[in-house]
Order: C-alpha cells, then structure tokens, then sequence
C-alpha cells in the first residue's frame, strides 16, 4: 500500500510491543516538516489481554502522508484516541497496517497551522484558539497558555502583537501632525 509505514523507523514517535501494556499521552505537540511518513506508529504488545493506549489532545500535524498508525500483529490491542489534532497535508489520518486497531477521533481540525520555522504560529493560523484545556499552563517559549480566547493546538501559543499602532510600534510613516 501507498505511503504505508512498513517500521516504527518510518515515523516521528513509534510505541513498540516491549512492553505488556502501555499508556501513551500526547498533549500540545507539532510535528511539521519531517523526513517520514507518519507521525505515530503503535505496534500492540503480542499476548491477549495487553494493550498499547495512546491518547492525544491539541496535537498539530503537517506533511505527513498518515498521522496515526496502528499495527496488532499478535493478541494485543492498540488503542488511538485523539482531541483537537490539527491535520494540514495529511492524506490519511489513520491508517491500519495489520490486525483492527481502535482509533476514535473527536473535533479534527483541518486547515493551514502558518508555522513559522516550523513550530511557532502566525497570525491567522488554524491552530489558534481551537484547543481543549488540558492542564498544560505555558507553552515551548513558556508564553502562558491560553493567551487569547481559548488553547492553541501545538507546542506554540501565539502571542498577539503587542502594538496595534504606528505611534505605539515606532512606525514613523504613521505618525502625522496636524498645524492649524
């Protein structure tokens, strides 16, 4: 199959079958501009009765062909459960390579993030206040979370520009003066 992972090396975050279970938890990452395929590859643990869970929320993906994988080879399970995942170039948001791994996917946003070197947003981006609270208070520069009127999908939280004049920001061209 097209674009079909075909190892855990062909993903950002691969989740292996070393363990008997397993609880993953996403929150607040981008993943943009990268070399794979895929964002996430979970590969079940192989005895009945283990699980590999992954729960994700605020989680921004761009250009990838598939942002989660699921792969049960043996009796284990994999579980994909995702909030608020911005998906921008992403042909398949999920994509089972062996076995019925479970994904739900609540809220997806679809749209342009506008990152700028390859994590920080802009404005007008996509991600801006389409988040869900978490309990995650600051953002990768520590900026506080949320900082308009709700919880930026990704590692950023964009800050509004602090001046909204010419006056304020030292833009000259602005500046005028009226002589009676």
């Amino acid at each position: 199959m097209a674009g079909a992972p075909i190892a855990t090396e062909d993903a950002v975050l691969a989740v292996g079958p070393g363990f008997t279970s397993l609880d993953v938890t996403l929150a607040h990452v981008t993943a943009a501009e990268n070399l794979v395929d895929s964002f996430l590859f979970a590969t079940a643990p192989f005895s009945a009765g283990t699980t590999i869970q992954v729960a994700a929320s605020n989680v921004l993906l761009s250009g990838f062909e598939n942002g989660y994988v699921g792969e049960e080879t043996g009796s284990g399970d994999v579980i994909v459960e995702h909030t608020n995942t911005l998906f921008h170039q992403v042909t398949n948001h999920h994509l089972t390579v062996a076995g019925m791994p479970a994904f739900t996917e609540a809220n997806p946003v679809i749209g342009d993030p506008l990152l700028v070197n390859g994590y920080l947003l802009q404005e007008g981006s996509a991600a801006i206040d389409t988040g869900v609270d978490v309990g995650v208070t600051d953002d990768l520069d520590r900026d506080p979370r949320p900082a308009g009127a709700g919880f930026d999908i990704g590692a950023d939280e964009y800050l509004a520009p602090l001046f909204s004049d010419g006056f304020e920001s030292g833009d000259t061209s602005a500046w005028s003066v009226t002589v009676p």
